[in-house]
C-alpha cells in the first residue's frame, strides 16, 4: 500500500514539475544536490531563519507544502508567511528546539529527485531533560530556473486517533 501512495504522489508531483528539473545530469549529481538541500533547509530551520529556509523553496505559486499542522500551504508566499508564523509560535517551534534528519533516502525518477526518511524535533524543558517528536517526511526536488529547490515538501506526525464514536440515525 505504501508503494502505492508513493507512486501516486510521485505521479502527481513529476507532472507538476514537468519541464522544471535540469537535463542532462547524472542521477549521482542530483542525489547530491538533494543532499545538500536538505542540510541546507535543516541549517534554516535550526536558526529560525525565514529568508533561508525559503530560499530552499520553488518560488512560485504552485510550490505545494503539506505540513504537520494544516492541510496544505500553496504557493511560495504562503509558505513563507507560514515560516514565520511557526518560528515566532512557540507552540509550533519552542524556543531552542532542533531539527536533525535520521534517515534520509533518494531515488532519481526523470528530472526530480524524491526524498523520504524521518526527522527528529529535540524540545528542552525547563527541568534540563528534552521531549523528542519523531517525525516523517517526503519531498520532491527540481531544477526549475536553475536552481535545486523543493517543490513539494509533505511532514508528517504519527499519532493515534481519538475512538471512533458511532453515528446516530
Amino acid at each position: 500500500m505504501r508503494y502505492v501512495v508513493l507512486c501516486a504522489v510521485l505521479f502527481v508531483v513529476v507532472g507538476i514539475a514537468g519541464g522544471v528539473a535540469s537535463v542532462g545530469e547524472k542521477p549521482e549529481q542530483m542525489i547530491a544536490a538533494a543532499k545538500a538541500l536538505d542540510r541546507q533547509y535543516v541549517e534554516a530551520v535550526n536558526k529560525r531563519d525565514v529568508d533561508a529556509a525559503m530560499a530552499t523553496c520553488w518560488n512560485s505559486p504552485d510550490f505545494l507544502d503539506y505540513p504537520p499542522d494544516v492541510l496544505e500551504v500553496r504557493g511560495w508566499e504562503a509558505e513563507k508567511a507560514a515560516w514565520a508564523k511557526a518560528f515566532a509560535d512557540v507552540n509550533l517551534m519552542p524556543p531552542g528546539a532542533t531539527v536533525a534528519v535520521t534517515e534520509t533516502n533518494y531515488k532519481v525518477a526523470g528530472n526530480v529527485v524524491i526524498g523520504w526518511g524521518k526527522y527528529r524535533m529535540k524540545i528542552p524543558l525547563p527541568n534540563g531533560e528534552s521531549m523528542v517528536q519523531d517525525g516523517r517526511y517526503t519531498n520532491v526536488v527540481a531544477k526549475p530556473d536553475g536552481k535545486w529547490v523543493y517543490i513539494f515538501v509533505h511532514l508528517s506526525v504519527p499519532f493515534t486517533p481519538p475512538p471512533m464514536s458511532p453515528s446516530k440515525p
